[in-house]
């Protein structure tokens, strides 16, 4: 995924006075009279002074894709089948391999099952629960009617202005009102309020709806979908080994635009610009 590559950095460099540079062509030195009658041929080269000059640096470095992402299912299991080829392209989303789900689905058939069962017996015990509140409230409103009758008759048979008249229309009043108010729970009766048997066959069937959650999460799982686009860059497994999730299973590159990271000294760093253009060597 990563290709080596060169940059070439032309500097130019002004030294204002004027810089000796040799310019390279060989010409011929007087011949210098070393001794007598003996002459040493020379060659020699010319500085010519020019006020600028190019420096030619080349840096190495490495082309590689913007994202690089080697993938891993997330949880231990068999790899199944592979959907997708090495070399293939792929885009974001689709699926690239698979695992082997049978024991999940085992699992998740039995839970179905375990919840149908404790949803049947929470809905018999809210039934059961409701029979026996309003049986007791029927109990209660029967007592309260026969209070009111014998209040009633006690009333009846006592004079308006006797001693015993005032206290009794209160009772009466009292009565009447307690009633009413037992009436009126019995018509509205929340059957399952504060039931400890119908509160704990709830707790069970929450936790398997949990359960059946986590299953149905794995079963997703269980599919390796490609995080972005891109191409297949090596299959690293073969179907049939298990694997774990710390073991990658595909490596993925993006497709697309590159990105070149080459190192240059500090010193060359603060010279860049936004917007500058260098020579890159594949």
């Amino acid at each position: 995924a990563a290709i080596s590559v060169g940059l070439l950095v032309a500097v130019v460099s002004d030294h204002g006075g004027g810089v000796p540079l040799f310019d390279g062509v060989e010409r011929a030195s007087p011949i210098l009279d070393v001794s007598p009658g003996r002459a040493l041929p020379v060659h020699t080269l010319v500085a010519i002074s020019t006020p600028t000059y190019q420096q030619l640096r080349v840096y190495n470095g490495v082309v590689q894709a913007r994202r690089t992402s080697e993938l891993s299912f997330a949880r231990p299991a068999k790899v199944e089948r592979f959907l997708v080829q090495q070399g293939q392209e792929v885009h974001l989303g689709d699926a690239i391999a698979e695992q082997d789900t049978s024991q999940l689905k085992l699992q998740q058939t039995k839970l179905e099952d375990a919840r149908t069962n404790a949803d049947r017996e929470l809905s018999r015990l809210i039934a059961d629960s409701r029979l026996r509140s309003m049986e007791a409230i029927r109990i209660e409103v029967r007592d309260l009617k026969q209070e009111l009758s014998q209040l009633r008759q006690e009333i009846s048979g006592t004079p308006a202005s006797g001693a015993g008249a005032a206290p009794q229309q209160n009772g009466r009043t009292s009565a009447e009102a307690r009633l009413d108010a037992t009436e009126q729970r019995l018509a509205i009766l929340d059957a399952t309020s504060g039931d400890p048997k119908v509160t704990a066959q709830r707790t069970v069937v929450a936790d398997l709806n949990r359960q059946i959650a986590e299953v149905e999460q794995a079963l997703h799982e269980s599919t390796l979908r490609a995080p972005f686009g891109g191409v297949i860059a090596r299959r690293y497994v073969s179907e049939g080994v298990m694997v774990s999730p710390q073991v990658p299973i595909v490596k993925i590159v993006e497709l697309g635009a590159l990105q070149a990271s080459i190192g240059i000294p500090a010193d060359l760093a603060s010279d860049l610009r936004v917007g500058q253009t260098h020579v890159i060597r594949v």
